[in-house]
């Protein structure tokens, strides 16, 4: 498809079975993507993904996050091979003043639907990032890159957090 604002992208083969594809829009709406009710979550659910014979390289990417004004240039790259089913190397950037990186992401089916994975903060502009939220420039520290671990459970709606880097130095307080 060659739209002006969206263009897709791809190539299937059938033996074995691979499919690869690139979405690109021009703005996206984040609203029921995640909906309990959307197509994406019944797929998940569906466990139709998690086939052995199945493998697909997929990318999507968004100019912009259409109802999140500080959410742009999503770059969401999905791997599934072999039943397993990747987010690693997918971005979006927070204005310009922070990159948001997933790093070795995956989907879990244990207890529910969970995405597991490290997710890196790089502030590209760490000032402007502070004046967004108005913080005071005597509390502001100097802070290049926030590396976490987490665990989003897509059926309780729950985040938790582990290991906590601060330009790569663990902070056991966080």
């Amino acid at each position: 498809s060659d739209q002006n604002k969206n263009s897709y992208k791809g190539m299937i083969d059938f033996k074995p079975f691979y499919l690869t594809a690139d979405f690109n829009y021009e703005g996206l709406s984040s609203k029921n993507l995640f909906n309990e009710n959307s197509i994406l979550i019944d797929l998940i659910n569906s466990e139709m993904l998690n086939n052995k014979n199945l493998s697909a390289k997929l990318n999507l990417n968004v100019k912009d996050i259409t109802n999140i004004n500080e959410l742009k240039d999503l770059k969401l790259k999905i791997l599934i091979e072999e039943g397993n089913i990747g987010f690693s190397e997918s971005t979006i950037m927070w204005k310009k003043d922070l990159k948001i990186i997933l790093d070795e992401s995956f989907l879990t089916l244990d207890d529910g639907i969970n995405l597991i994975g490290t997710i890196f903060l790089d502030f590209k502009n760490i000032n402007n990032f502070y004046s967004s939220f108005q913080i005071q420039k005597e509390d502001r520290k100097d802070i290049k890159e926030i590396s976490i671990d987490y665990v989003y459970n897509f059926n309780d709606k729950n985040f938790s957090f582990n290991n906590f880097k601060i330009n790569n130095k663990q902070n056991i307080e966080l």
